[in-house]
């Protein structure tokens, strides 16, 4: 009897040790990393796993968690300007900062598939691509988004495209 008491007297004080325990390597944070983008030479984002969001003010010499608006996977990011940017990701989740990433707001996307890419060409017109060749175009900064038909038939993940080529001028002539 006295061996069961002391087994779980020990057991116990096992499990409950677990509650001091804090993430040490790597820092600042150690879920998956999917896409990086920078404002200019010093201020940059990073995001991925479980909604994380990293950013640098020292060029990447340092890190620092971002307070995360959501627990779905992000899968990119468009840096607008040095306070603005705009991360999609799993389930059509969409979010906007214009303070630094200190606090975000959620776009509506209307759409449930994954959202693998975010391009901006500038301030006010952005793309998504993501899962089932869904291509949507906002002209407000992704307050609004309008899905894009019969451009895509397949996933669609990555823009890697200039901003004045063909392809995107017929982007820009679709109708919204």
């Amino acid at each position: 009897m006295k061996k069961i008491i002391l087994t779980l007297l020990l057991a116990s004080g096992f499990l409950f040790s677990f509650g001091q325990w804090t993430w040490q390597n790597p820092l600042p944070q150690g879920n998956g990393l999917f896409s990086v983008a920078f404002s200019d030479s010093n201020i940059g984002y990073a995001i991925g796993g479980l909604g994380t969001i990293l950013k640098t003010d020292d060029g990447g010499i340092t890190w620092n968690y971002v307070q995360r608006p959501t627990t779905k996977n992000l899968y990119s990011i468009a840096v607008i300007d040095n306070s603005s940017c705009v991360v999609v990701g799993e389930s059509g989740v969409s979010y906007k900062t214009s303070d630094g990433a200190n606090t975000w707001v959620a776009l509506e996307t209307s759409t449930n598939q994954d959202l693998n890419s975010v391009f901006f060409p500038d301030a006010n017109t952005g793309y998504v691509g993501g899962q089932a060749g869904v291509i949507m175009k906002t002209i407000n900064s992704g307050e609004s988004w309008t899905i894009l038909e019969g451009l895509a038939y397949s996933d669609v993940f990555h823009f890697i495209l200039p901003m004045k080529i063909p392809v995107m001028q017929q982007l820009d002539m679709v109708q919204l």
